[in-house]
């Protein structure tokens, strides 16, 4: 992680680490585990960096682990430690730029890449790990260039695992799609019933309110 904390405060991707450095770092440990690795630049200066370890049967549809390098700015003034050192502490825990969000999650797909290919494991299903550049600035110039790219299509991926959310114990906490509240609503029209009568007519107007349901899914599970 260390190695991939930038020296800016400028929240643009261009400037969460240097020039090339996470890609450089991405390059590194695909030679160093043995995967195949792709860079594709969808837009000037923006490069997607894909590491790839090949399934025993490539007629399966692929799994897709994807992260992101980009960072939020940083106000050092709320900090503990220098977001720039990369600094931990006695009871393991790192301090810096983007630690938790979320290079943390790209460094544990790397490693749990790295320990199962040390224990001799092969999988059925390709599985490709995506790293983006600019998740933090809406991904314009990132996974939604992407994905039109026949680069993506070529990946054939038929399960993604994205960001969630930290959790400082060893439970996981899964979501679907956006972590977001789901609206019922059921409308009722007002209705206007007329019944006549020998000397005049008698409107009963009979006024049904919109009505809404509003209810909130759990955020997760825990696995």
């Amino acid at each position: 992680t260390a190695a991939l904390v930038g020296q800016s405060e400028d929240p643009s991707p261009r400037h969460s680490v240097p020039p090339g450095a996470a890609v450089a770092f991405f390059e590194e440990r695909a030679r160093q585990l043995g995967l195949g690795c792709q860079k594709v630049e969808v837009a000037p200066g923006y490069v997607v960096t894909v590491l790839t370890w090949p399934g025993t049967n490539p007629a399966l549809s692929s799994i897709l682990l994807n992260s992101h390098t980009d960072v939020v700015p940083v106000f050092k003034e709320h900090w503990s430690h220098d977001p720039f050192e990369a600094f931990k502490d006695s009871e393991g825990y790192i301090y810096a730029r983007g630690a938790q969000d979320m290079k943390c999650v790209s460094i544990q797909y790397l490693e749990a890449v790295r320990r199962l290919k040390v224990e001799g494991h092969r999988f059925p299903r390709t599985i490709h790990m995506t790293f983006v550049p600019d998740e933090e600035v809406g991904g314009h110039q990132g996974m939604e260039l992407f994905v039109q790219r026949p680069e993506f299509h070529a990946l054939r991926a038929g399960f993604a695992l994205d960001e969630g959310i930290a959790n400082p114990t060893d439970a996981f906490t899964v979501f679907y799609s956006e972590r977001s509240p789901w609206c019922k609503a059921r409308l009722c029209l007002k209705t206007t019933t007329t019944t006549k009568t020998p000397d005049n007519n008698n409107n009963n107007n009979k006024n049904t309110p919109l009505s809404w349901r509003r209810s909130r899914g759990e955020e997760g599970e825990r696995a």
